[in-house]
């Protein structure tokens, strides 16, 4: 069953990543979220979860796009790589919400 689930959640992540690349063919350039995963990404356990998480660089590279942007100081390709950056957080953001929930309901 758990395994169902896990399923309809990739099902369901592939679905929303190519939402967001239809809606970004007009962009003339595109940085796939996916650049990120080999040295972005890793995974942690917190609270007997196994979620999600940016590794330190990539979350230091996302606040000082973060603070560019609060300037109005981005680049063109700066503003592409903070979106798709962005788009990789609300991804792992809902991936982790599910986890916790599902934790929750067997508990």
């Amino acid at each position: 069953m758990r395994s169902l689930q896990l399923c309809v959640l990739v099902a369901g992540i592939r679905d929303k990543i190519k939402e967001t690349s239809d809606e970004r063919v007009m962009t003339a350039k595109l940085v796939r979220p996916s650049k990120f995963l080999p040295e972005g990404i890793c995974i942690q356990r917190i609270n007997n979860l196994t979620l999600f998480k940016f590794t330190d660089k990539l979350g230091e590279r996302m606040q000082e796009l973060l603070d560019k942007h609060k300037l109005d100081t981005l680049t063109p390709d700066e503003k592409i790589e903070l979106e798709a950056i962005g788009e990789l957080d609300d991804i792992f953001s809902y991936i982790n919400a599910v986890i916790a929930a599902q934790d929750n309901a067997h508990s």
